[in-house]
């Protein structure tokens, strides 16, 4: 979660493998939770899920993925 102006937004940022975008200012994107369960008595996340797409240096090319995760 990040902070600017006072104001919270959720952020997703891919690298891996010598790859990244170059500008952070120009990197956008968008990421959509398919799937959020949690722990009744703890809130422990036990299973997440989200579609995402980042775009680096304004270009219309992008990373398209998808994320799961499920405890146990």
């Amino acid at each position: 979660m990040l902070r600017r102006h006072g104001l919270r937004f959720a952020r997703v940022y891919v690298t891996g493998n010598g790859r990244f975008c170059s500008s952070d200012s120009l990197t956008t994107g968008s990421f959509t939770v398919t799937a959020l369960q949690t722990g009744r008595r703890t809130g422990e996340v036990t299973e997440f899920g989200a579609d995402f797409v980042q775009h680096c240096d304004d270009a219309f090319a992008a990373l398209r993925g998808t994320v799961h995760y499920k405890k146990g």
